[in-house]
């Protein structure tokens, strides 16, 4: 697996200079037209074009990450896609993933267009065009979509904002939104993209799902405090020597509790108020999960 990017590639990528970056026009390069007519099994765009910038969004399969943090090359799913086709060299691009909710992991930036009948990532992507990539930047820590889909303009534009779709072309403005919500960035490939963490979080929501079918038996309660809950579920955790500070633990619940068919009522008390996610990015406060008891 490649953790690094070459030099150029690094200093092309780094957030400061992203908007700055100008690329060298080489003289000798085929145009598009030519290498469409090319018979040529693979044919390559290099950086002539002086088309402006644009700024795009591209969601990608979690299961096919290490693949492309190998071979730092883009595609489309379809055959067919179009939207692909607008995309040029030095388009920037923002990566956002399904991995247990949809979060923004990366961006990187376009090197060059390539035609290639062969499929990539065992035929993740099938189109003839592909995106050569500069390098990858990788977010310190994944930007959660539900956390910035009320501020971003195009999503303030749709009847029903969604995230679904495979590229999207967005503003200069939106597209540093979403970065500026980085922390920091790292050349190489982290460890909550790894495999092993997804299974992490699934096990921490089958803990989550055991613990309140417990309580639901063993507790005259008929609803329990959403911050006490975290509590107890901490301590679950730590006898499977899986140790989370409780600020961690109430993000992630905060993050995923949609996915369980647990009932939350809210609290009079500020205090206790947890805010909790919907499956479509909705945040409502919650204070109280509702225990089953059996009367």
């Amino acid at each position: 697996m490649k953790n690094e990017v070459d030099t150029k590639s690094e200093e092309n990528l780094n957030i400061s200079t992203l908007d700055n970056y100008n690329s060298k026009k080489n003289e000798n390069t085929l145009t598009e037209e030519d290498l469409e007519n090319n018979s040529q099994k693979t044919n390559i765009i290099k950086e002539t074009d002086k088309k402006e910038e644009k700024y795009w969004l591209h969601k990608i399969s979690f299961e096919i990450l290490p693949k492309l943090d190998k071979e730092r090359i883009l595609g489309a799913t379809s055959k067919r896609a179009k939207l692909i086709n607008d995309i040029n060299p030095n388009d920037k691009i923002l990566l956002f993933t399904n991995r247990t909710n949809l979060e923004f992991f990366g961006f990187t930036q376009v090197d060059e267009i390539s035609y290639d009948e062969k499929p990539l990532y065992k035929r993740y992507y099938n189109s003839k065009r592909k995106l050569k990539l500069k390098g990858i930047k990788y977010f310190s820590k994944p930007i959660p979509s539900k956390e910035i889909i009320n501020e971003l303009d195009f999503m303030k534009e749709l009847k029903t904002p969604s995230w679904r779709f495979e590229y999207k072309e967005v503003s200069k403005e939106d597209f540093f939104k979403i970065m500026e919500c980085a922390i920091g960035v790292v050349k190489v490939f982290p460890t909550y993209l790894e495999e092993k963490n997804f299974y992490m979080d699934e096990f921490i929501l089958d803990t989550i799902q055991y613990v309140f079918d417990l309580l639901s038996v063993v507790s005259d309660e008929k609803q329990i405090h959403i911050k006490k809950f975290i509590k107890i579920l901490r301590k679950a955790l730590s006898e499977y020597e899986i140790n989370k500070s409780l600020e961690e633990l109430e993000e992630f619940y905060s993050l995923n509790i949609h996915k369980l068919k647990i009932k939350h009522v809210p609290s009079r008390d500020p205090n206790n108020l947890v805010p909790l996610y919907t499956n479509s990015g909705g945040k409502h406060y919650y204070g109280f999960i509702v225990l089953n008891r059996s009367e």
